[in-house]
């Protein structure tokens, strides 16, 4: 610990900072030792993971046994009233969630009530589900705590070959901020790893014919949302 206090003091005063400001500031001093030692952590902390996944010690993919993850079938909501059914832009009424009937919960902002009522307009969409957090789906990476995205939903991309994307959502002001740069790495990092092992022999059992899917960890802000998902998702190719 205290090689990384003189590393700091030392970098500080190679910045320009003197001796006795930085004496008389101990409290900034020791938050901005704070923040270099989360950041040392979670350095060392994605080195391991890479690693892990490198080697097969860490995986994320589909399987055909008792492991893999699967989404409920039901879910209980508590209501403090009675429930409002989601409804698109268009006035009509949800038809492709995951989950029926379709209500409005009290958690749902209103950038996630336009996601889905995008989401369920649109041609190439299967289905969708709104994810729960700390209850439902979570990724794991180095940090401690899970990330849960906000949507889960399956596409069709033609013949036998699908995709699933999850999605996280967020507000512009969150941009740049350290938990949303790590999500976003996580992201990424989870989506290059993905392989469909479904295909493969689990147990005794050899699978063939099934369809194949991908897999996309994704996030995006409410700003000109729509225009991003449309290129990304729902534009053919």
């Amino acid at each position: 610990l205290w090689a990384l206090v003189d590393t700091l003091v030392s970098r500080l005063l190679g910045e320009g900072f003197g001796e006795s400001a930085l004496a008389a500031s101990s409290a900034s001093l020791t938050e901005r030792l704070r923040v270099d030692i989360e950041r040392e952590r979670d350095r060392l902390a994605q080195t391991v993971f890479e690693d892990f996944v490198a080697r097969g010690r860490v995986e994320f993919c589909l399987r055909a046994d008792a492991t893999d993850y699967e989404l409920p079938h039901e879910f209980a909501l508590e209501f403090a009233g009675e429930p409002q059914a989601l409804l698109r832009d268009d006035g009509q009424l949800i038809a492709r969630s995951l989950l029926e009937p379709a209500l409005r919960t009290a958690d749902m902002n209103a950038f996630e009530l336009r996601f889905a009522g995008y989401l369920d307009q649109r041609a190439a969409l299967r289905w969708w589900h709104r994810n729960v957090a700390k209850a439902q789906l979570g990724l794991q990476g180095w940090r401690r705590h899970r990330v849960y995205p906000d949507f889960v939903f399956g596409l069709q991309r033609g013949g036998d070959t699908g995709r699933i994307v999850l999605m996280e959502t967020k507000g512009l002001h969150l941009a740049g901020s350290t938990d949303t740069d790590y999500n976003r790495a996580l992201f990424e990092r989870l989506t290059t790893a993905f392989r469909d092992e479904r295909a493969h022999k689990s147990g005794e059992l050899i699978l063939e014919g099934s369809a194949t899917e991908d897999i996309v960890c994704d996030l995006i802000f409410d700003q000109a949302w729509e225009g991003a998902l449309e290129d990304r998702y729902f534009t053919p190719c």
